[in-house]
């Protein structure tokens, strides 16, 4: 550790696209020591501004494994042309159980991870076409997500 920071961890550039959790795309605005009281140690922030809304800002300490483990790099079109077909072994199984599937797939969205986000987008496009074969729809929650879903992916991209 240096000054207080896994040097193992990611690293991270002031201006770099990151994503967030699963809060999407984030600019980083600055890196640099602050004090969150006046009788508080100073520390290192990442201060992140959302891509799509500079209205709001987070203030990540770096010392903060928790918080900065939300930190990722955005991929190329090319990382996830390279996933997709890598996950073409793969799939998400359709959890018959309603609750115990949108839990599922709330947990896939918070956690922002992009082959289970992108493994998760199939298996419900899977289902709505095996749905509409039978003149039926995805339900109003699995559509939600799906689309929570689709807008990370393609802030990513």
């Amino acid at each position: 550790m240096k000054g207080g920071i896994n040097m193992k961890a990611p690293s991270f550039e002031k201006g770099e696209h990151i994503i967030y959790g699963g809060n999407g795309i984030y600019i980083i605005k600055d890196i640099k020591e602050m004090k969150a009281a006046a009788d508080t140690p100073s520390r290192l922030y990442f201060i992140l501004k959302p891509a799509h809304d500079m209205k709001s800002t987070l203030y990540v300490p770096a010392d903060n494994a928790n918080l900065r483990k939300k930190m990722r790099h955005t991929l190329s079109k090319k990382m996830i042309d390279l996933l997709l077909s890598d996950a073409k072994d793969k799939e998400t199984q359709w959890i018959t159980d309603k609750n115990a599937r949108i839990a599922y797939f709330r947990g896939v969205l918070k956690n922002g991870v992009q082959e289970e986000l992108l493994l998760m987008i199939r298996c419900i496009h899977h289902k709505r076409e095996e749905l509409h074969s039978l003149s039926r729809k995805l339900s109003a929650a699995d559509d939600d997500i799906l689309k929570k879903a689709e807008k990370l992916i393609s802030q990513i991209g």
